[in-house]
């Protein structure tokens, strides 16, 4: 009896645990969403959440991964390295001669009066048209290395920003993959924590009929129905883990819309 009052209170224990954890989650995700965390909230039951069973189909349908797989020439066009090609052309440019065209249009106006012996004439005026036009050729011969030292620095420059490009790349490729196989795995455990509350319903139930009949103890059959309660804890947390891979993969590849997860869900609605 005392081993079952003891199961009893570490059970209350665990339960003021839960629920404590619960209430400061619900505060974060009042703060995050920029609401009082005196705001009541609506939630949804847990149980009912359909989780993907088949992702790997889904992913490779719903353009998460495939698409960075073709290689790297799509990404060297973006308009950041088109900048530094741009930068490349005009210090190779420089080496060129510079043909400059020059040319001017115009009228020369004049007027003015005259004052002889006390007699002052009449003003004159006189307006002529005046144009001229030139072509200047200018060839730098010798600037000391300056032109070479522009075109090193344009070249290492765009090279560089190749690399920062790739490693970007690189990081959102890998970043993708690792909640890939965090979501396959957890859909793997999905099905395992499935088996495992089955068969401890399954002993449960084996448990309480011996007790029934006094083959058994209620120390076992108490044992029996924590294992249970266990084992349902342990499918709800693989299934909360399953929602949060899928959505990291959704926000990581970019499918942001419900698009994925209502695919996940029919094939979860789909299985026995």
């Amino acid at each position: 009896m005392s081993l079952a009052r003891q199961q009893a209170a570490q059970a209350t224990f665990d339960l003021e645990e839960v629920q404590a954890r619960e209430r400061d989650a619900q505060v974060a995700l009042a703060e995050s969403i920029g609401i009082l965390p005196t705001e009541p909230l609506r939630v949804v039951d847990f149980s009912k959440f359909a989780c993907a069973s088949q992702l790997g189909r889904v992913c490779r349908r719903g353009s998460s991964i495939e698409p960075w797989n073709k290689g790297r020439t799509s990404w060297r066009k973006s308009p950041f390295i088109g900048e530094k090609e741009a930068n490349v052309r005009r210090a190779r440019t420089a080496y060129y001669p510079t043909l400059t065209f020059q040319g001017e249009a115009g009228d020369a106006f004049g007027r003015a009066q005259l004052n002889l012996e006390g007699n002052t004439l009449p003003w004159a005026s006189a307006q002529q048209p005046v144009w001229d036009v030139g072509i200047t050729l200018s060839w730098p011969i010798f600037e000391g290395g300056a032109r070479k030292r522009k075109l090193e620095i344009a070249r290492s420059e765009r090279e560089a920003a190749r690399r920062d490009l790739d490693d970007t790349r690189d990081k959102a490729i890998s970043q993708v993959w690792r909640f890939y196989t965090d979501t396959k795995l957890a859909i793997r455990r999905l099905g395992v924590a499935a088996a495992l509350v089955d068969a401890s319903e399954k002993s449960y139930e084996q448990t309480f009929e011996a007790y029934q009949n006094g083959l058994s103890s209620l120390v076992d059959v108490l044992a029996a129905r924590r294992e249970l309660s266990q084992a349902r804890y342990t499918q709800l947390e693989t299934r909360a883990t399953l929602l949060e891979s899928t959505a990291a993969l959704a926000f990581a590849s970019g499918d942001l819309g419900p698009q994925l997860l209502n695919r996940t869900a029919k094939t979860m609605s789909n299985r026995p």
